[in-house]
């Protein structure tokens, strides 16, 4: 458990720093650009996850994509 948060939490930081950049440069809406970013980012998760199944523990491909949106709302 404390593996899983203390691996999961500096990819979530690290989601929410670009997505900050990017609603802060938006000329209008910028949530609407962060949440963007974030449905990018989901897409490319799933793909990140299909492409490391048989590398990678099962649940860190997971929750990459679980937190995916989350972030991008929290940078935005």
């Amino acid at each position: 458990m404390v593996y899983c948060i203390s691996d999961c939490l500096p990819q979530c930081l690290w989601n929410s720093g670009p997505i900050y950049i990017t609603a802060v440069l938006a000329p209008a809406k910028p949530m609407r650009h962060a949440m963007i970013g974030g449905f990018i980012g989901f897409v490319l998760s799933i793909v990140g996850a299909i492409v490391i199944l048989d590398k990678a523990p099962h649940w860190y491909a997971i929750s990459l994509i679980i937190l995916a949106l989350p972030s991008a709302w929290l940078g935005g």
